[in-house]
């Protein structure tokens, strides 16, 4: 950039209003070309983004460009510190900085560290949030934070930082200077008093919000002369009772920059009258093929310049289905996806919960392996060559083995014992070495061999997808940040932080699919619109909460506090998303809006505010024009709306068994058949089919908290490790009490060892309740031992039996024999423990009419109403055959920690032929025709880890 003395000849600054009805890049360039004629120097013309500048340089062309560079604010400010300071600072990158205030917290406001949680862990979450706030702070100029009132939502630990903001602004501020170091934020700051070094002539194009830096470096320029200040805004008063363009009131009266603006209306442009169509649909993909509809008649009026016409997305979620219908060959994509919603994300994602959940004693669930070998990116990975045809898979090695946990030694002596070497290499090289990795070169290291295997492992194509760019983007954008990180190789106790830093910035990628030259239809995000304007504008998913978007709570700094800090608070931020709709809207000849309605479990589609607006606009015109008005009618009229094609739901599902699918299941039949296995059949066929026949991996997540399965796990543990010195004993008073005062402690012990990433807070709370449920349990027990004589039998104990042909098996919690002291009676006893409180038991009466009618299509229905599990039934069934008792002598109990009550099972209820015509049933239903039907009780999709996705849960978003 030029540092020359400015011209004899300087001319004063120019405040230039555009009424919407222009193209505004073209006024720019305009502006631009008159003063490059005047000048010898090279003009600097200056947008708020980047797509600006691209938009302004393919108008422009290249006789001018010479003497005219674009360039947007950032990369302005950031260019200027860099020259013009001396010696330059070096840019802190985002990594460092959380790990800078986290030394910073730690070693100069320890009484704050401390009561964060006083480790590395609790306090991390919040160096990211506080970096976040200070950039805004340096942005906004505010130099020193004085005391102020918080409001009730504050968390407590928000409190304490900002209690000490302008304790931790000053520290971090000399941090930066002793250093010589800046960030993205402090650079606004520092650029402020360098304005007076620049002697260019400048345009200043599309800005709006400013923040207060920009505001006060502008301001420089444009005093010192030799500056034009263009903006767009509405000349003609056309939403008066809304004022969507209110931000720039200010701009207009002359208070921003102390003149009043000139004005170009450029009204024969663009025609004043609009054509608004608007488009309601159900869901995304009725609402991407009413898209289609719109773009098919004369697909080639939307391709020819990049100014035709533009798909504005204002979420992400439509850019795949709306990618797969554009019936146009020429696009210029620019819209991201986000990086977190991609199969290598998910694949991240599971890699970090195992890492998290497998302790010190290095125990991997099983579970998590099998999601991750699951993964499709893995998938070609681990294909073996040369294995005999009837090889099992690899998932099925694993089931048959049996096994919760393994160690990693013995996971790997399995895998190189049934001859897959690939699968071997793979979780020696990346899937161990990531559970271990402690620091973030060893972190980055793993992910980048991760990355560049899988892309080796994809077919070739001619074309490169969105996975593949996708994987390129997280090599080239964030891995470069772990290696080059200053502190790469400090090493952490525990992986939860560097999962922390992987999760945060990946979900601050998306890829791009960006064409070079810029050209067609355009495919754009719609803060990417700002400024541009095309003859044609369909925006999707124009709906409450996307447009304008919904502003996530900060847990650092609620809404209302934003104020009293000097920040932009939630009026100013509608204000800005009014002005880059209505700008965009008003700036076109043709628009369709397009917006889904309807209700799904999460929330309401509620169409945008702008909509209502722009449709009571219309209904207004239209009352003053004919002096009446029906609402209903005037909306038919103008809406169209995709009609709702819903499936009708039937007893007969999607799915059929085959002999394929068979197969599958022959591979559960030779090992025996459990009772979660005959629940998930009983409880809905198609999830068990998408379960137990396709295999498809379960939604996984990765919690900041714990578990509920886990520590379920953890308290079954806790009390089989309590009940052991009692096996093969009776029961006494005193005995029980020891076993009491062992349990506790055992569950105290398991709980703070394997759940050891919980804060204090939250894990003396688990304990807390943990304790309290155990406690209740015992007491139970107590006063059940003064009327019975108990006897422990066995623990953990796996029954086998054969019911017809069909081995049938499962895991007793624990088995007690139990005499009546009045009656003599004696009985044997399953106890099964369960850390909830809401579980079913089969129904007590009625089971001869039951099965003795005919019961028609929806038989699988009607008994999984009735019988709600069969898991009680087979372990009565179990007993009854290794012991070699009635059925009916066999009661069984689902004890519900979490409610503090049993629910109990008598054989006797049901009785044996009862039994044996449901389990016959049941597994009938596992031949070669039968459909797999979802169910009509959606009460059970609240549990499924499939509902997101299921076409026929009421939970599906």
């Amino acid at each position: 950039m030029s540092n020359r003395k400015p011209d004899v000849n300087q001319e004063s600054s120019r405040l230039i209003a555009v009424d919407v009805n222009c193209r505004f890049i073209d006024q720019v360039v305009s502006t631009a070309g008159e003063m490059a004629a005047k000048t010898e120097q090279e003009v600097q013309v200056v947008f708020p983004n980047r797509r600006a500048v691209r938009f302004f340089n393919h108008t422009l062309g290249i006789p001018l460009s010479l003497r005219i560079n674009a360039i947007s604010g950032s990369d302005l400010l950031r260019n200027i510190v860099f020259t013009h300071e001396n010696p330059a600072p070096t840019l802190l990158q985002d990594i460092d900085r959380y790990f800078l205030l986290l030394d910073l917290l730690k070693k100069q406001i320890p009484d704050l560290y401390r009561k964060l949680g006083g480790g590395p862990e609790p306090v991390f979450p919040w160096c990211i949030r506080l970096a976040a706030l200070l950039d805004e702070l340096d942005m906004n100029m505010v130099e020193s934070i004085s005391d102020f009132e918080y409001v009730d939502e504050t968390v407590p630990e928000a409190v304490e930082i900002l209690s000490r903001l302008d304790k931790i602004v000053q520290a971090y501020r000399n941090e930066l200077t002793t250093k010589g170091l800046t960030a993205d934020g402090d650079i606004y700051r520092r650029a402020v008093p360098l304005a007076d070094k620049l002697h260019v002539p400048f345009i200043i194009a599309g800005f709006g919000a400013l923040t207060v830096s920009e505001h006060r470096f502008f301001l420089k320029i444009f005093d010192r002369g030799n500056t034009a200040v263009l903006f767009q805004t509405d000349l003609k008063d056309r939403h008066a009772p809304f004022q969507p363009y209110r931000i720039f009131q200010p701009w207009m009266s002359g208070n921003t920059w102390r003149i009043k603006p000139e004005i170009i209306e450029c009204e024969s442009q663009v025609q004043t009258e609009k054509n608004y169509r608007f488009f309601e649909s159900f869901d995304i993909h009725s609402q991407t093929e009413q898209l289609y509809g719109t773009l098919s008649n004369h697909p080639e009026q939307f391709e020819n310049t990049p100014t035709d016409a533009a798909v504005v997305l204002p979420g992400t979620a439509s850019l795949i289905p709306a990618l797969q219908i554009i019936p146009q060959k020429k696009l210029n994509v620019t819209a991201g996806y986000p990086f977190n919603k991609t199969g290598f994300f998910r694949l991240m994602n599971t890699l970090m919960e195992l890492a998290l959940k497998t302790g010190e004693n290095n125990f991997l669930y099983i579970s998590i392996v099998l999601k991750i070998m699951s993964n499709p990116l893995i998938r070609p990975i681990l294909h073996e060559t040369g294995l005999p045809d009837k090889t099992p898979s690899l998932e099925n090695v694993l089931i048959q083995n049996g096994k919760n946990l393994m160690k990693e030694k013995e996971l790997s002596g399995l895998f190189r014992q049934k001859g897959y070497r690939n699968a071997e290499f793979f979780f020696n090289h990346i899937v161990f070495p990531f559970i271990k990795a402690r620091s973030l070169s060893a972190i980055g290291t793993i992910l980048e061999k991760l990355a560049l295997d899988i892309l080796k492992a994809m077919p070739g194509t001619g074309e490169e997808g969105p996975e593949k760019r996708m994987l390129r983007n997280f090599i080239e954008q964030v891995l470069p940040r772990f290696n080059n990180s200053r502190y790469r190789d400090t090493c952490f106790p525990s992986s939860r932080i560097l999962c922390m830093l992987v999760r945060h910035m990946a979900s601050a990628i998306s890829v791009r699919f960006e064409g070079n030259p810029l050209e067609g239809l355009q495919i754009m995000g719609f803060l990417e619109s700002r400024m541009l304007s095309f003859e044609h504008v369909f925006i999707l998913d124009v709906n409450e909460g996307t447009l304008p978007a919904e502003t996530p709570p900060d847990p650092l700094l609620p809404t209302g506090l934003r104020p009293e800090l000097g920040l932009p608070g939630p009026r100013q931020r509608e204000m800005v998303h009014d002005y880059h709709f209505f700008r965009l809207v008003d700036s076109a000849k043709n628009v369709s809006l397009f917006y889904r309605k309807g209700e799904t479990s999460d929330r309401k589609s509620v169409r945008s505010r702008y909509i209502e607006q722009l449709l009571f606009e219309a209904e207004k015109k239209s009352f003053e024009e004919n002096g009446k008005l029906e609402i209903q009618p005037f909306e038919k009229e103008k809406v169209q709306s995709a009609a709702l094609h819903l499936l009708p739901f039937t007893p007969t599902g999607i799915h059929v068994l085959t002999d394929a699918d068979l197969a599958i299941l022959d591979f559960y039949f030779n090992n025996g058949i459990s009772a979660s296995f005959l629940d998930e059949l009983l409880q809905c066929p198609h999830r068990f089919y998408l379960r137990r026949v396709l295999k498809l991996p379960e939604e996984t997540t990765l919690r900041e908290g714990q578990d509920p399965r886990d520590v379920g796990t953890h308290i079954h543990e806790a009390l089989e490790n309590g009940f052991k010195i009692a096996e093969g004993k009776s029961l006494s008073h005193g005995l029980l009490n020891t076993i009491e005062i062992g349990t506790l402690a055992e569950a105290r012990r398991l709980l703070s060892d394997k759940l050891s990433n919980l804060t204090p807070t939250h894990m003396e709370l688990l304990l807390f309740l943990a304790e309290k449920r155990l406690q209740t349990y015992f007491s139970l027990m107590k006063k059940e031992l003064s009327k019975k004589e108990i006897t422990v039998i066995g623990l953990e104990n796996e029954l086998v039996a054969k019911l017809d042909d069909v081995k049938l098996r499962g895991i007793v919690d624990r088995l007690d024999k139990v005499r009546d002291i009045k009656t003599g009676q004696e009985e044997w006893h399953v106890v099964d423990y369960k850390t909830g409180s809401f579980a079913k038991v089969p129904g007590k009466k009625g089971w001869d009419e039951f099965l003795s009618g005919k019961q028609g299509e929806n038989l699988l229905n009607k008994l999984s109403a009735k019988l709600h599990s069969i898991q009680l039934p087979i372990y009565a069934y179990l007993v009854s055959q290794n012991k070699t008792v009635p059925f009916e002598n066999v009661t069984a109990e689902l004890f519900l920690l979490g409610k503090g009550k049993a629910e109990g099972f008598k054989g006797k209820d049901l009785g044996e032929s009862n039994f044996h015509k449901i389990t016959k049933l049941l597994l009938d239903r596992l031949q070669s025709g039968p459909p797999m039907p979802p169910t009509e009780n959606h009460d059970n999709c609240l549990w499924c880890p499939y509902a997101k996705t299921c076409r026929f849960s009421i939970h599906i978003v």
